[in-house]
């Protein structure tokens, strides 16, 4: 699929963050180098990390509002992993609407899609490079059923 591109706009302050394609240094400090803390991620509580997953969501400071622009090859899933409760995540390389994503088992969503821009919003498209909440009722995946990734149609 070759290499692509895609820029993340950020605020100043904490953002959640993801990262939408396989960069060849998944290092959270290398795709983001001019972060001011480190990366956190969720799952019974946070975590630090270094290594940052496709698919997964992020806490990280930023100094200033700014675009960071991350490099990868295309995923070639469009699974995600998530547990009963409460999970961070994050969107491949392609803008999704929630009322395409899928998941097994069916219905285990249980809450909104929740985005932060310095507050926490109800969003109804989950966009590359950001981080978002979501409960789910069980352990299972998220299928996001972007048209872009079916091939049948």
């Amino acid at each position: 699929s070759g290499i692509n591109q895609i820029a993340v706009d950020l605020i100043d302050g904490w953002n959640i963050i993801s990262v939408p394609m396989l960069a060849s240094d998944m290092t959270g400090t290398m795709l983001f180098p001019t972060a001011m803390s480190p990366f956190y991620s969720f799952g019974s509580s946070y975590l630090q990390v270094s290594v940052l997953e496709n698919g997964k969501g992020y806490w990280v400071k930023f100094s200033g509002s700014q675009s960071v622009t991350i490099t990868g090859t295309l995923i070639n899933t469009n699974a995600i992993s998530v547990n009963q409760g409460w999970n961070l995540i994050g969107p491949f390389s392609t803008e999704i609407s929630i009322t395409e994503i899928t998941t097994m088992p069916s219905n285990i969503i249980s809450s909104s899609f929740y985005g932060y821009e310095g507050g926490y919003s109800i969003t109804d498209y989950l966009y590359p490079g950001k981080g978002y909440w979501i409960k789910t009722s069980a352990t299972g995946v998220l299928l996001l059923n972007s048209n872009k990734k079916q091939s049948w149609k």
